[in-house]
């Protein structure tokens, strides 16, 4: 009777491993399709704000809220910043809980102790960092980086480093 027990029990546990494990796949896959749909959302939300005057992006989404789907201006301005990070970046997310974190929608208590802050630092940091890389692409459009004045490229390639050495450490 016990190894009929085992049995069973061995065929309940592995069916539900292999549903959990499915479905979580499948949640990982839809975390990154809602994160890319964001990033077009942000897109779309920059285009919007490139053909506004100065200034009147927020009051135009405060005229809009019904019809943009009730989006908040903070999170039109987080979204924007998503739509500048280069789609090869975006490889990274590869859990629900690193979608939701990168998208704002992870509950407080959901994050870790401190996150809170370094969530905004590092959004911070971002948003710095995708606008250099927009300055160096319309650089580079402008003049092959081979052609560029060799002190320019060796300033570069110095303040690169340190970056690239960050993200080996990711």
């Amino acid at each position: 009777m016990e190894n009929q027990l085992q049995l069973s029990l061995c065929s309940q546990i592995s069916t539900a491993f292999t549903e959990a494990m499915t479905l979580a796949g499948q949640a990982n896959d839809h975390a990154k399709a809602a994160f890319l749909k964001a990033r077009e959302c942000g897109q779309f939300l920059k285009t919007a704000k490139e053909n506004l005057p100065a200034g009147k992006f927020v009051v135009w989404i405060a005229d809009n809220t019904e019809a943009l789907g009730n989006i908040k201006p903070s999170r039109a301005a987080d979204w924007i910043r998503l739509a500048a990070i280069p789609e090869d970046a975006l490889d990274s997310i590869t859990s629900t809980k690193q979608a939701f974190l990168a998208l704002d929608l992870l509950p407080t208590q959901e994050r870790e102790p401190g996150s809170q802050t370094a969530h905004k630092d590092a959004q911070r940091w971002l948003a710095a960092l995708s606008k250099s890389w927009e300055e160096i692409s319309k650089a580079k459009e402008r003049l092959a980086i081979q052609e560029w004045p060799e002190v320019q490229r060796l300033t570069l390639k110095a303040r690169l480093k340190p970056m690239a050495e960050l993200y080996q450490t990711l």
